[in-house]
This record gives C-alpha cells, sequence and structure tokens, in this order.
C-alpha cells in the first residue's frame, strides 16, 4: 500500500514491517483486487489495465504459473481452449479474462485457495470472516469491479462462497448447463 518493496537497506528483500503489512493487505483484499495483484505480480506492471491484452500464446504459461497440473487437466485445458473468448484467435483482455474468472471460478481458483490459506497462517479464518465477510457483502463494496470489469452483482464476493475446487467446478458446470 504505497510502499517500496524494501527500504533498500538490505538487498537481500523485504523488510519485516513491509512483509506484515503486505500480508495483511492480501488478507483484506476483495476477489477481484486478488487478481488484480497476480497480474501485477506476474507482469511487473503496477498499473495493468482492463484493456491489457494477452495473447493466445501466453495463455498456457500464464495457467500453468496457477495450476501445477494445467499439463494432465483436461478440463482446465477445455476451459481455456473452447470457452475463452479470444479476439481472433489472437488473445483476450485482462478485464475478460477477469469476467471469465468469476463465471467459471477454477480458472483462477489457486489464488483464492491461496488466500484462504493465508487467512487461517494470519491470525486466523475468524478474525478476517468478522471483519471483511459483512463488508465485502455489500454492493457498494464492488462499485470499482463492476465499471472496470462488470462483474455481475450476484458474483460480488463469489470465491468467498467457494469453498473448495470440487465447488468451483460444480458452479462452472452449473454456469455452462446454462450458457
Amino acid at each position: 500500500p504505497g510502499l517500496p518493496p524494501h527500504d533498500g537497506k538490505d538487498s537481500r528483500g523485504v523488510s519485516f514491517a513491509r512483509y506484515v503489512i503486505w500480508s495483511c493487505e492480501i488478507c483484506r483484499m476483495k476477489d477481484y483486487e486478488m487478481i488484480d495483484l497476480f497480474m501485477k505480480c506476474l507482469t511487473q506492471k503496477p498499473n495493468v489495465e482492463p484493456k491489457y491484452f494477452m495473447n493466445t500464446g501466453m495463455l498456457p504459461a500464464f495457467f500453468e504459473a496457477i495450476h501445477r497440473d494445467f499439463k494432465t487437466n483436461k478440463y482446465l485445458r477445455y476451459l481455456i481452449s473452447e470457452l475463452l473468448p479470444t479476439k481472433e484467435n489472437d488473445g483476450i483482455e485482462f478485464g475478460t479474462l477477469v469476467r471469465f474468472a468469476f463465471k467459471y471460478p477454477p480458472l483462477l481458483y489457486p489464488l483464492f485457495d491461496f488466500q484462504k490459506m493465508w487467512r487461517r497462517k494470519i491470525f486466523g479464518e475468524r478474525f478476517w470472516s468478522e471483519r471483511l465477510f459483512e463488508a465485502h457483502e455489500r454492493p457498494e463494496e464492488y462499485e470499482d469491479a463492476r465499471s472496470k470489469y462488470g462483474i455481475p452483482s450476484e458474483d460480488f464476493n463469489l470465491f468467498a462462497r467457494i469453498p473448495t475446487t470440487k465447488a468451483a467446478w460444480q458452479h462452472t458446470a452449473r454456469n455452462i448447463t446454462l450458457d
């Protein structure tokens, strides 16, 4: 939150204070903010815009960074090859990828699995649920997500309501059926 990654005094990495601050920031993030952070880390660009374009050749590497079983998971590969809309088979805009992550949660579910694990380690789930989940349920908390990515209001706080990978796949199957 406005702090450089380290103070320049120790070239080995992040200071403890910044580590604690960023750990809490990761824990308090809404689901779409978590996706934003991942993209900023992956692209090393601090201001990734929804119009950021990812070419089709980058998609497998992008999903391999998220899913360790990407090469063997035929369902995940199907989602990517058949369901993600690409512009003239050249790629996909980041904003479209975010919308599809909400429609098909397994695409980016490991990010939220990591966040849930981190919340358990940093103060515990109860601490975070008492402070965040009621606030994250309020529609005004997601105005940025609605305006930036077009995420529908019924999907606000979606990943907090999906407890497991299996539930994410069930949500996806329901959406594929409804399409």
